[in-house]
């Protein structure tokens, strides 16, 4: 298990940076504290360092935090396992915002995705990737990317479909 405390600033050293949890994360920030992964260069743009990863079969909770200036090759938030992901905000990603992939049966409530290159929140959509976990949106506000044909909320080949209530979904040119 690896414990982040409230507060907490994690840079992201360079475009291939990334935590991968293969067990359990427990990162509870607040309100007042929130835990900050950002990029450590003085002038930060999109993609400076890679993303968060919860694995196949990884657990923990994720909240009060802050993901921005990630997303290189791929979403800020790549999500495997059933974490619980609360009250926390993504933005300028070079990429999407949250992918949901694999077994995830992850909890994403009051979720802040804005300023993404690509969607919001992504589902992948082809081969192994398909989610076939019960993963559910809440409460959400969903902005989408700025590229061509991109969403709010993308969603495609699903088994089971995910629960997704309460999300204001916007963006992209094809809302």
């Amino acid at each position: 298990t690896l414990t982040i405390d409230p507060g907490v600033k994690i840079y992201g050293q360079n475009s291939s940076s990334h935590l991968g949890v293969q067990g359990t994360l427990i990162a509870e920030g607040t309100e007042t504290k929130p835990i900050l992964f950002t990029s450590p260069n003085e002038t930060p743009t999109a993609g400076n360092w890679g993303h968060i990863q919860f694995t196949s079969g990884s657990s923990g909770r994720l909240s009060h935090a802050i993901l921005e200036y990630g997303g290189s090759g791929s979403a800020a938030l790549l999500l495997d396992g059933s974490p619980v992901i609360e009250n926390i905000t993504v933005r300028h990603s070079n990429s999407h915002g949250v992918q949901l992939r694999y077994d995830s049966a992850a909890i994403l409530d009051h979720i802040l995705v804005e300023n993404v290159l690509l969607s919001a929140f992504y589902s992948s959509t082809s081969g192994a990737e398909i989610p076939t976990g019960a993963y559910q949106v809440l409460n959400s506000q969903l902005s989408g990317g700025n590229g061509s044909a991109q969403f709010g909320y993308k969603v495609t080949g699903a088994n089971p479909m995910p629960k997704i209530i309460g999300n204001t979904i916007s963006g992209g040119s094809a809302d």
